[in-house]
């Protein structure tokens, strides 16, 4: 701190030790104030007149103050220095715990009886994620619903139409529509158009009074129509004519109007999600008298069919969670297992050679249900359900034959390009075919084809990782529980695949 004086010069006198009666000078500090606004130190002098050797404050003569400079303005700011060079990075923390794994998600499909949801019935579609882990989708484990609903059915009515403003001569009048209220009968507000067949006018009579011919009877057949150009989901082929042969019977030269009346389609637009899709679930295979001919679920258990011989243990029952119960020796060479509707109630069959449906009535006990009619099905090939189209349905190097639920023959349809992908068109894998959710997929190599229903192109394909190429691969795939099932004869497996 600078001191300024009071004074323009100070002279100190410093008294002697032995000499009483001397000059004293007493310094202390002087705080901020009136006398010193800075503050500054104060000097006190006079005689030391008791000679003790301190300046009392009787003894003083007089005091001078040596007051603080103000203190000047700061100067300006220095250049700021270069930066220092960085500190070496620290340690990496350790890894954080390894998170829980996630939850499986499940996919359940169950009838959906007519209704609000579905007007004509249909299928009801929950999923969800198995909070639980029991392979079972809880009510409360749903988080969305979907309905896939039946189409409502297209009705035709036929009626006699009396002489009149709509037919000179007499006919008749078709009504059609669609079956809004799902009871089997057209009602007049369900009617959405009409046409009519009109007779022919009597002839005119001759002018030597001979009665002129009569008209020929107008003939009308409908039949039905399977899926195809005309209708994409099958439908009523309704044809019309004059019996000019008056056999009373339509003949094909007679008809000259056509009409389709069709069915609304049910499918459902397919691309897979994945371009492969690894295991998700490996069983021990059953110890079969022979290979895997199909896997099949029916809601509580799964069932295993074999093929190759029809003696011994040729059927295995596993439990909902896959575990082994019992061997069955119900003497049939299988050549597909299945259910209609996956997780649906009872299991059907087919043996090799034959073309009845087998149904199960008690656990390893089969009996005819249905004998498929028309060509009849190709020895090796697997039988399946088509629970959209309501088909029975099987393959045979490309071409899908089909069944309606009382074994009659509808239209086959052909595979587009099938054999042109790995060797899908060597046996087995060219007489194995799934049918679900609408679409046909096949299996050749570890390579999964999706193909189109009605048009029978090839919509996609998917690679299903550890699947094997050998031949108990390839008879194996079938579709069971939400899962593609391949045998892997190698390790003695079989493995499922989550694909939908």
């Amino acid at each position: 701190m600078k001191l300024r004086f009071a004074m323009g010069a100070l002279v100190l006198m410093v008294a002697c030790e032995t000499t009483t009666g001397g000059q004293l000078v007493s310094v202390t500090t002087e705080a901020a104030g009136e006398r010193c606004p800075n503050g500054g130190e104060r000097l006190d002098f006079g005689a030391d007149d008791n000679g003790d050797g301190s300046l009392g404050a009787s003894e003083i003569d007089g005091s001078f103050y040596a007051c603080a400079a103000t203190d000047g303005a700061d100067g300006a700011d220095g250049v700021d220095g270069a930066d220092g060079v960085d500190g070496t990075d620290g340690t990496d923390g350790a890894d954080g715990i390894d998170g829980a794994d996630g939850v499986t998600t499940l996919v359940t499909v169950t009838e959906e009886s007519p209704g609000v949801n579905c007007a004509a019935g249909g299928r009801r579609i929950d999923h969800g994620a198995d909070e639980n882990r029991d392979g079972v989708l809880d009510s409360a484990e749903i988080e969305g619903t979907a309905f896939v609903c039946n189409g409502i059915e297209n009705l035709v009515s036929v009626a006699v139409e009396a002489p009149g403003a709509n037919c000179a001569d007499g006919g008749q009048r078709i009504d059609r529509g669609k079956d809004t209220d799902v009871d089997g009968v057209l009602d007049d507000g369900e009617i959405t158009g009409t046409v009519y067949v009109c007779n022919g006018a009597d002839g005119t009579d001759g002018t030597d009074g001979i009665d002129g011919v009569d008209g020929f009877d107008t003939l009308l057949t409908i039949t039905s129509e399977p899926e195809g150009e005309n209708c994409a989901d099958g439908g009523i082929l309704v044809e019309s004519g004059l019996d000019v042969d008056e056999s009373g019977t339509l003949d094909a030269i007679e008809v000259t109007a056509t009409a389709y009346v069709c069915d609304g389609s049910m499918r459902i637009p397919f691309e897979f999600e994945q371009s492969n899709y690894a295991v998700t679930t490996t069983v021990p295979a059953p110890a079969l008298n022979n290979r895997v001919n199909g896997v099949a679920f029916d809601g509580s258990d799964y069932w295993v069919g074999g093929g190759g011989t029809g003696s011994g243990n040729v059927y295995a029952e596993l439990d909902g969670d896959l575990n082994f119960v019992q061997y069955y020796q119900p003497g049939i060479d299988f050549r597909t297992v299945f259910t209609k509707g996956d997780g649906v109630a009872p299991v059907y069959a087919r043996g090799i050679g034959s073309n009845d449906i087998l149904q199960q009535t008690s656990p390893g006990v089969f009996s005819v249900s249905v004998t498929l009619g028309g060509d009849g099905v190709s020895s090796q090939s697997a039988v399946v359900w088509d629970d959209v189209a309501m088909q029975y349905v099987s393959i045979d190097d490309g071409i899908v034959r089909r069944w309606d639920d009382a074994g009659n023959q509808q239209a086959d349809l052909a595979l587009v390009d099938f054999g042109t992908l790995n060797s899908e068109s060597d046996y087995p894998q060219d007489v194995r075919i799934v049918a679900v959710h609408g679409h046909y997929f096949t299996y050749s190599d570890g390579v999964v084809s999706a193909w189109d229903a009605v048009t029978g192109e090839r919509l996609d394909t998917t690679v299903l990782d550890g699947a094997s190429s050998s031949f108990d691969a390839n008879n194996s795939f079938s579709f069971a529980g939400g899962r593609f099932w391949i045998e892997d004869d190698t390790a003695g497996n079989l493995l499922g695949y989550d694909v939908f």
